[in-house]
C-alpha cells in the first residue's frame, strides 16, 4: 500500500503500521429468549411478556426483539423484559438481538408462537 501526499510524492506504508483484527479477542454476545416458551399459543389482542438472558465480557448495552423481522422494542437492563401489546393473529417467529457495549451483536434462536 502506498500513500500519496499533497506534494504528489508516493510513500510506501510498512505492513507493521496495520493492525490485524482478531474477532476471537472480542467474541459476540450470547443471548437466549427465556420466556415465553417456544410453541406458546398467543391470545389475539392480548399481550405477551418477553424475557431474555444475555452476556458478554464487555457488557450488554441492549436486547432488541423482532417478530418476523419487524422491530417490537428493546430493553437495556437485565432481565431484558419487553411487553408486546395487542398481539395480532397468526404464527410468529420471535428473535432477540443482543448488543455488547462495543457494538457487536448476535441473534437468539427463533421462537415460534401461534
Amino acid at each position: 500500500l502506498r500513500w500519496r501526499g499533497l506534494t504528489g510524492d508516493s510513500t510506501p506504508i510498512p505492513a507493521s503500521n496495520f493492525a490485524q483484527i482478531d474477532s476471537s479477542s472480542n467474541p459476540a454476545p450470547v443471548v437466549s429468549i427465556t420466556a415465553p416458551a417456544d410453541q406458546t399459543e398467543l391470545v389475539v389482542g392480548g399481550s405477551v411478556q418477553f424475557q431474555a438472558t444475555a452476556s458478554d465480557a464487555d457488557g450488554i448495552s441492549k436486547v432488541q426483539y423482532f417478530t418476523d423481522g419487524s422491530y417490537l422494542g428493546e430493553s437495556s437492563s437485565a432481565p431484558y423484559n419487553l411487553t408486546w401489546n395487542n398481539v395480532s393473529v397468526g404464527t410468529k417467529s420471535i428473535v432477540a438481538l443482543a448488543y455488547d457495549t462495543t457494538g457487536r451483536s448476535t441473534a437468539s434462536t427463533a421462537l415460534t408462537l401461534f
